[in-house]
């Protein structure tokens, strides 16, 4: 007899917790509440939502009739519309969209929301919500890709750089090697000229025609060299 007594009582306390849902959201509870019962023909009097959810369960209990719904389809119907209420309220700026979906891709929404125990409307704008946060996060991802290859790309101009810039350098280097190679040669030449010179007049000799020519060609070859030497390096 206890048994009974327990279970009685616990089927009333889940029956009276099926209005739970009405003291979660953030619409005005009682407005709405009021307003959507008497579309349903149910006239209550409580300024509260404890005591219209209590006066709900009273109906309930003392089998009050709702027409062509029971008051499981009653409180089912209720929910969804509760949770759109709470949903429109929280998106303030809505917008009405009319589109043409296949059967299929119906079907597949319904089964969804039906799953997740919301309406269609909120289904259908979660799975965009979701397809759009996937394609932003790719949109991400290939950006960061593209400044990955970017960078890449930036490396591998400085080693072509770098790589022409040494080329330049063992050009210059070699360019130098060989001047300094004639400034070599200059020293000689001049040195040459200067103790040829230096013989000539300390000899108080005359200086025959092709002797002369050839230290002037000496001489200007030399000079040569020089003034090339500084427009490189200039």
């Amino acid at each position: 007899m206890s048994t009974d007594i327990t279970n009685s009582g616990s089927s009333r306390r889940g029956r009276e917790n099926q209005f739970k849902f009405l003291t979660s959201g953030t619409i005005n509870k009682t407005e709405w509440l009021k307003k959507y019962l008497l579309k349903q023909g149910i006239l209550v009097n409580s300024l509260y939502i404890s005591g219209i959810i209590e006066e709900l369960n009273h109906m309930r209990r003392s089998q009050q009739l709702l027409g062509e719904l029971t008051w499981e389809e009653l409180i089912k119907k209720m929910k969804k519309s509760y949770q759109t209420a709470n949903y429109r309220a929280s998106k303030p700026t809505r917008r009405t969209v009319a589109i043409t979906l296949s059967a299929e891709c119906i079907n597949s929404i319904e089964k969804f929301a039906k799953s997740n125990k919301i309406t269609k409307n909120l289904a259908v704008e979660e799975l965009i919500n979701d397809n759009f946060n996937l394609y932003f996060e790719k949109y991400k991802k290939l950006k960061h890709q593209e400044k990955i290859a970017r960078e890449q790309n930036k490396s591998i101009e400085l080693i072509e750089i770098k790589g022409t810039l040494k080329g330049e350098i063992k050009k210059l280097e070699s360019v130098i090697k060989y001047k300094d190679k004639s400034i070599e040669l200059m020293k000689i030449e001049l040195d040459f000229l200067f103790k040829k010179l230096t013989s000539l007049a300390y000899e108080k000799k005359d200086i025959e025609l092709d002797e002369f020519l050839e230290i002037q060609e000496k001489y200007f070859d030399c000079i040569s060299r020089v003034n090339d030497s500084c427009k490189y390096f200039s």
